[in-house]
């Protein structure tokens, strides 16, 4: 993933989609669920989440060479984002 001069790239809107399209799908499924506190994600729910982001990461980019770690950062980051981006 490359950035331009501090401007997201197609790429990048791309998996910022992806990555809001997850928080979204995961709010929803957060509202029915029997937490103890508002806005509580499990480890496996985030885990799904940051898988789901990472794997269209991956074939954005065409599922080339050895980045597994690199795309599962980026949904990491992504994810937490959105969800911070959501708390506020």
């Amino acid at each position: 993933m490359t950035k331009q001069s501090g401007t997201m790239t197609h790429s990048d809107a791309d998996s910022t989609l992806v990555a809001e399209s997850a928080v979204k799908s995961t709010t929803r499924r957060r509202k029915t669920a029997n937490n103890s506190q508002p806005g509580y994600l499990d480890d496996e729910t985030l885990r799904r989440m940051v898988a789901e982001a990472a794997y269209f990461i991956a074939e954005q980019r065409g599922f080339p060479g050895d980045s597994t770690l690199d795309d599962w950062l980026e949904a990491e980051r992504q994810i937490e984002f959105r969800l911070r981006q959501q708390a506020i």
